[in-house]
């Protein structure tokens, strides 16, 4: 699996379409995938706004904060039948600054989430560790495909995506942020290798 970085995400020229493309290209360098068999489906969205592949030729999840964009992407191939139909992915990544932190996870959060934010006792982990949890949440719902949403917001987030058969793995994917990918139990073992587009 690749995590695929592009820093200064706010350019016009910018799209996720035309990013997903260049991290598809980038997949097929990197995994050296017979031309024919490289990625080059049509970017569709789900009724809930995730973005796929028309022809299923590699799971992505992408986000953005500040001025980064993410993109994780996983070939398929004949592990089809090993992650089953409808396996996905998922990633978040957030810009580490200034929020509600306690106000947000007093409304919405999971009691255990509640008191692991709280018991903080700085602001600025209060801050990281709601934004950890957030990353976390976001990246579930994305390998879910249907979003956050307030019942995702009040769920024990690790709990869910273990009995979901989700692991959450935290990627150092640029100073200042915090990224999460979630992928299916099955492929925990997996290195993810970042790459910058």
């Amino acid at each position: 699996m690749y995590l695929f970085v592009k820093r200064g995400y706010l350019r016009k020229e910018d799209n996720t379409g035309g990013l997903v493309k260049r991290s598809l290209a980038k997949l097929a360098e990197y995994t050296s995938r017979r031309p024919e068999t490289d990625p080059a489906g049509e970017v569709l969205r789900t009724e809930w706004g995730k973005p796929y592949l028309s022809d299923g030729s590699a799971v992505f999840s992408v986000s953005h904060s500040g001025d980064l964009w993410v993109c994780l992407m996983r070939a398929s191939g004949d592990e089809k039948k090993e992650r089953g139909e409808g396996a996905s992915i998922g990633v978040d990544i957030q810009k580490i600054k200034s929020c509600r932190a306690e106000e947000l996870a007093e409304r919405f959060f999971h009691e255990a989430e509640k008191r692991y934010i709280m018991a903080a006792g700085h602001e600025d982990e209060m801050i990281r560790r709601f934004l950890d949890l957030w990353t976390e949440k976001e990246a579930l719902g994305k390998a879910l495909g249907r979003g956050i949403g307030n019942s995702l917001l009040s769920e024990d987030v690790k709990a869910l995506s273990e009995d979901r058969g989700f692991v959450l793995i935290k990627k150092d994917a640029a100073d200042g942020y915090i990224c999460t990918c979630c992928v299916p139990e099955a492929w925990k073992d997996e290195e993810i290798v970042i790459k910058e587009l």
